[in-house]
């Protein structure tokens, strides 16, 4: 399969999930909430952290958007995540804001596909998780500084979800004695 047929499946797929999450009511909120508290717990502390510095729809929608994620890279159906850490996410966001820095600095501007280096499939999430950030009406409301920072925070999950892609081990049988 080439390039722009990879993306293409991908993108369509990232808006589907948009869609998905984007629909959800208090009910699959609450159980998002849940599954996430309990393979990602520095996930949700994250969200909880965002509750200081975000007015409640902000939250909201902030919320969903890591929704997206998560639900993206639980659908990948051959890969588990192991769990993020706060020193891993750290590590991963100083580093995305001292680049973006650099780049405010350097004369020549990058293209969007060397800003981003991410796979093909995690750069199609990351264009979708931009878009939605565009074009929600509570996104053009926010504040210019905390909106890059929701956005890098976003792009730092997706990298931490990368770091963390373990393929699935498919245990085969060996026959009954274990020799075939």
């Amino acid at each position: 399969m080439d390039r722009s047929n990879f993306e293409e499946i991908g993108t369509a797929s990232i808006q589907q999930i948009i869609d998905k999450v984007s629909a959800y009511d208090e009910f699959l909120t609450n159980a998002m909430m849940a599954e996430i508290r309990s393979k990602q717990p520095f996930v949700r502390s994250l969200i909880t952290g965002f509750q200081r510095d975000l007015k409640p729809e902000e939250l909201e929608e902030t919320q969903r958007l890591i929704f997206i994620l998560w639900d993206y890279f639980k659908s990948v159906g051959d890969r588990e995540y192991a769990t993020i850490t706060e020193s891993q996410f750290g590590e991963v966001m100083n580093r995305n804001i001292a680049e973006m820095q650099a780049q405010e600095e350097n004369a020549e501007p990058k293209s969007a596909a060397d800003r981003l280096n991410l796979p093909f499939g995690s750069h199609a999430l990351f264009e979708g998780i931009q878009e939605r950030m565009s074009s929600h009406p509570v996104f053009a409301q926010m504040e210019t500084e905390i909106k890059g920072l929701v956005a890098v925070g976003m792009k730092s999950l997706i990298e931490c979800f990368e770091q963390n892609a373990k393929t699935k081990e498919v245990k085969k049988s060996k026959g009954f004695f274990g020799w075939w």
